[in-house]
């Protein structure tokens, strides 16, 4: 395995483990870069909502 490929791989490891993504639903180019962009989405509202401070 190149080394190139491991630092991508540990970034992704969170979105596989905790959201359970393994492979994409949709076919084609145009659709896959939608789902992608929904995954990395909800991983964003998931992390902004783990570290917002909390108030009350």
């Amino acid at each position: 395995m190149p080394c190139a490929s491991k630092p991508s791989n540990r970034s992704l490891a969170p979105i596989k483990s905790v959201m359970g993504f393994r492979q994409f639903s949709l076919r084609g180019l145009d659709l896959v870069n939608g789902e992608w962009s929904l995954v990395c989405l909800a991983w964003n509202l998931k992390r902004m909502a783990v570290l917002r401070p909390k108030f009350g």
